[in-house]
């Protein structure tokens, strides 16, 4: 955010004041060198018109600075700012997106990508809280986990006729997964 811009009437008249005891003392120190040393006076001018130089660039500087502020977030600042880092899903939560995702477009997917990833987790499930084998105890598993997942978890499923057919609808896919939770 920038500055607002303030008088430079007010801003020159504050400045002013502030070097005025500079300017008395070096006049003065002029004044005195000139009287004990007339000899070096022009020395001592050439160093009386650097200090009154400087003075006048300082006012000036501060001068431009007040008619002129400069805003406190620089472009160099913007620059050198720390980058906002990326937000990214792991890499599994992106591929069991994109199946689901595609298992909702096509009855192929479904059927070749989501079915063996909800096969290994409800065998894994029954096996290890049930103790039923989802290959070998189909009638046990079937009973368990309900008829809606049993139909799309059964392994003599047969594949879909045709291969762009409706996948399945995200309702079924949610009972589905429920009934595997419970399990």
């Amino acid at each position: 955010m920038a500055e607002q811009r303030r008088d430079p009437a007010v801003v020159l008249a504050g400045h002013l004041q502030a070097i005025l005891p500079f300017l008395v003392i070096v006049t003065v120190l002029v004044a005195m060198v000139t009287v004990w040393q007339p000899a070096s006076l022009g020395g001592v001018l050439r160093v009386a018109l650097v200090v009154f130089g400087l003075l006048g660039l300082w006012v000036l500087h501060r001068l431009v600075g007040a008619i002129y502020p400069v805003s406190s977030d620089s472009v160099f600042r913007y620059a050198l700012r720390p980058l906002a880092r990326a937000v990214t899903r792991p890499d599994e939560l992106q591929r069991v997106t994109g199946m689901l995702r595609f298992a909702a477009a096509s009855a192929t997917d479904t059927h070749y990508r989501l079915r063996p990833a909800l096969q290994e987790i409800a065998a894994h499930r029954l096996a290890v809280r049930r103790g039923v084998d989802l290959d070998a105890q189909p009638e046990e598993a079937a009973a368990i986990v309900g008829a809606a997942a049993w139909e799309l978890l059964r392994p003599d499923r047969a594949a879909p006729t045709h291969r762009h057919g409706p996948g399945i609808d995200t309702t079924t896919l949610r009972d589905v997964l429920a009934r595997l939770e419970e399990t």
